[in-house]
């Protein structure tokens, strides 16, 4: 089964203490149920963590991030207004095996009401890159 990598905001979704906010988790969660509901193998660094920005080496987790992307054939992007840096290097390095895997996909999701930045909308036109604007977990759950 092809494994998807789900990229999401992280450090800019906490609180003072490190966890990530409710607003978001009630935002991603319906996601990553609807995602495993339908079958589909997935990673997404916010769960792996526990919800939480844990006390470890950022080189290491980076590394780990990375080793993950190789190992899917799908990274879905979870974009809206405000660009995060994390996601669009991970972005970035999808682009980059999309160079050499044509059977990678990668899609940018963003909300309905949110267009995409202007990078993220250069970047939907490269080959092997899709767009799905959701209004609910479902959208996204169609186009994977």
């Amino acid at each position: 089964m092809p494994k998807l990598f789900i990229s999401t905001s992280f450090s800019t979704k906490v609180d003072s203490d490190g966890n990530v906010t409710s607003e978001y988790r009630n935002f991603l969660q319906p996601i990553l149920d609807a995602t495993k509901e339908a079958g589909n193998e997935y990673f997404c660094a916010v769960e792996e963590a526990n919800w939480t920005m844990a006390d470890v080496d950022p080189y290491e987790e980076f590394k780990a991030d990375l080793n993950q992307i190789n190992q899917s054939s799908t990274l879905l992007a979870l974009v809206d207004g405000v660009v995060s840096a994390g996601v669009q290097i991970e972005i970035g390095y999808m682009l980059k095996l999309l160079e050499t895997d044509m059977s990678k996909r990668l899609i940018l999701a963003h909300p309905l009401d949110q267009p995409l930045s202007w990078s993220n909308n250069a970047i939907s036109k490269l080959p092997g890159v899709s767009v799905c604007s959701f209004t609910s977990s479902e959208d996204i759950i169609a186009v994977l």
